[in-house]
């Protein structure tokens, strides 16, 4: 039987008060949002992304927590928190605390009780930090992960025999191996094992060979020659040491010299040009993952949907989307405007479209406060002080998208501007009209006869007259060029067969997004 937690006490005295409020036509939702684990300090918990993310999807009408801190204890982080809520219409309630955040008094009262709930929670972590501090320097052992080597007893660190002649094993091969890679392929090969150090599992994992980064850990840590090291300082422990000083300090200078050449050999990564700038449809970050084997040629922006699953964009096609988008944007202004050029805004525009490069970010920062892209639009925010005077307001750039693609992967395509008509388009359109002039004349007696007389497929056949059932004003602008961005010959066939419904069809091909670039000034 499932234990039953505070979280579920919680959870039912919150459900006990939304049903007392059925009248008003309060239900509860089946999602449960729960952060078993995760401190209210913090705001990067999975349960309050997925809230917010039906919060953005219009999901969610009111927000009942059991007390104010569940939601956060930071007043900087609700600050954010209550204004996402506002923009999406959402209210909250507290059940335990009564306040009504209408009026004046309300709201000051709310500040209150999230004032001492930060400060009851940076006490309780100055008074943690305090006491482990005041442990280390008395050579006691703090907790977390036992070395390899020890074992602990009554809060004590106890070598453990068998291991600690593995650890002195270890640092000996290094003095002659003098390099952790050989080591680590050589613990491989002899069956040198590592002592697993799962915690609180009623499966533990079997032990397994030392690899390359166990012993860059083990080759750095000060425990084996009888210190704690807290903070960066050292402080002399009360355990009994493993190997002698001198032979760790060898290790040290052949570790620090390895670095020293790797760090000549793997220059660090250029920065990430738009990162902690663009965002999620929610407004949340996006975060970033490299590639696998080739992280210096740009990585992937990753952020969560509604519905689950994970949407990865190409970097350096977000970045050209983005930076072209804000210099033609910036360039046709200044033509706008007839007036001179400014060195300075061509400079740092020139330095934008550089690429992955340190003046690049620092360029791309002082232009642009953010970027929020969803599956139908992306807009960016522009920095009026970093256009030298050229704007005299913060500008919402705003340009219509498309994600192609569900899952995984996606391709960001940006509708720039009139296209010249789909030739490819039009002929399948014609084909559809001529092959159904066929069936209605009499000209032929079934699309089967159709696919034996093209040499096709009856599903293709089928797929193409389905085209030709397309709305007239949606027919009007294939042909005139003017369908949304990344609608294809094989992207419209796909989507057969097209619903009965001509707004159906309208919002399942993406005509019912906005058709051109427009700008709003805040």
């Amino acid at each position: 039987m499932k234990e039953f937690t505070t979280l579920d006490a919680q959870r039912e005295a919150c459900e006990a008060y939304v049903l007392s409020h059925r009248h008003e036509g309060w239900t509860v939702l089946s999602d449960r949002y729960d952060d078993n684990g995760f401190s209210g300090g913090d705001t990067e918990r999975p349960g309050l992304s997925r809230l917010l993310a039906d919060i953005a999807a219009g999901k969610v009408d009111l927000v009942v927590i059991y007390k104010i801190d569940r939601l956060t204890r930071s007043l900087f982080d609700f600050s954010k928190l209550a204004e996402l809520f506002d923009k999406a219409g959402v209210s909250f309630v507290s059940v335990t605390q009564s306040f009504n955040t209408a009026d004046s008094m309300g709201r000051l009262m709310l500040n209150v009780l999230l004032s001492f709930a930060q400060f009851e929670r940076e006490i309780t972590a100055e008074r943690i930090r305090d006491k482990l501090a005041a442990s280390a320097a008395k050579g006691m052992w703090t907790g977390g992960f036992v070395p390899f080597g020890y074992r602990t007893e009554a809060r004590k660190l106890i070598v453990v025999p068998e291991e600690a002649e593995v650890v002195r094993y270890l640092f000996a091969r290094f003095l002659e191996i003098r390099d952790i890679v050989p080591l680590a392929n050589e613990c491989k090969r002899l069956g040198v094992m590592k002592r697993n150090r799962t915690l609180g599992s009623d499966n533990p994992q079997p032990d397994r060979p030392f690899t390359h980064s166990d012993l860059r850990v083990l080759l750095t840590q000060p425990i084996y020659v009888g210190f704690i090291r807290h903070n960066g300082t050292f402080y002399p422990g009360r355990h009994k040491a493993i190997i002698d000083r001198k032979t760790f300090d060898e290790a040290q200078a052949i570790k620090k010299r390895l670095e020293e050449r790797f760090r000549k050999n793997h220059p660090p990564l250029p920065p990430i040009l738009l990162k902690g700038l663009i965002q999620a449809p929610n407004g949340v970050p996006m975060t970033t993952a490299p590639q696998r084997f080739r992280p210096r040629e740009g990585g992937f922006y990753c952020f969560s949907e509604t519905s689950g699953g994970e949407r990865r964009l190409s970097e350096v096609q977000v970045n050209k989307a983005v930076v072209g988008a804000v210099v033609r944007f910036l360039t046709a202004v200044q033509k706008s405007k007839g007036g001179s050029e400014n060195p300075e805004l061509i400079e740092r525009l020139a330095y934008a479209q550089g690429g992955r490069t340190a003046a690049a970010r620092e360029a791309i920062e002082q232009l642009i406060e953010w970027i929020r892209i969803s599956p139908t639009a992306m807009t960016i925010q522009i920095r009026a002080e970093g256009t030298c005077g050229l704007l005299d307001k913060d500008t919402e750039l705003n340009l219509a998208v498309r994600l192609k693609g569900n899952r995984g992967f996606s391709t960001l395509l940006v509708e720039t501007g009139p296209r010249a008509p789909d030739q490819a388009i039009i002929r399948l359109l014609g084909t559809a009209h001529g092959w159904m002039q066929d069936l209605a004349t009499g000209r032929v007696k079934s699309m089967e006869a159709i696919a034996t007389r093209e040499g096709l497929s009856l599903q293709h056949v089928s797929n193409v007259i389905e085209v030709g059932f397309l709305a007239p004003d949606l027919k009007q602008a294939l042909v005139e060029g003017r369908q949304p961005v990344g609608l294809t010959v094989t992207s419209l066939q796909k989507a057969c067969p097209l619903p009965l419904s001509w707004k159906a069809q309208r919002r399942l091909l993406g005509f019912d997004r906005p058709k051109r670039t427009d700008v709003s000034l805040l």
